[in-house]
């Protein structure tokens, strides 16, 4: 039982893993955007524009994945207290 236990714990923190790497990824990707933006202001306006929608795109991914981030370590706190 306790093997399956910590099965479950492996599988948890693997997806907490992967919620939080990809909330890096994007931080990464509105960080570059953010220089695009600044690159092609005076060049093409109506670009810089569309960037900037994709912009606010990616900062609600962002959120999404912090709040997904929040969710799980309560989901699975709760989870590991129960167990005890």
């Amino acid at each position: 039982m306790s093997d399956l236990k910590a099965s479950f714990r492996d599988i948890d923190q693997c997806h907490m893993n992967i919620v939080n790497d990809y909330k890096d990824r994007l931080a990464t990707l509105l960080d570059e955007v953010a220089h695009q933006i600044e690159t092609c202001q005076s060049v093409d306006p109506s670009f810089a524009a569309e960037l900037r929608l994709r912009q606010i795109d990616i900062k609600r991914n962002i959120t999404k994945a912090e709040r997904l981030m929040h969710l799980l370590t309560f989901e699975y706190g709760v989870k590991a207290r129960d167990a005890k």
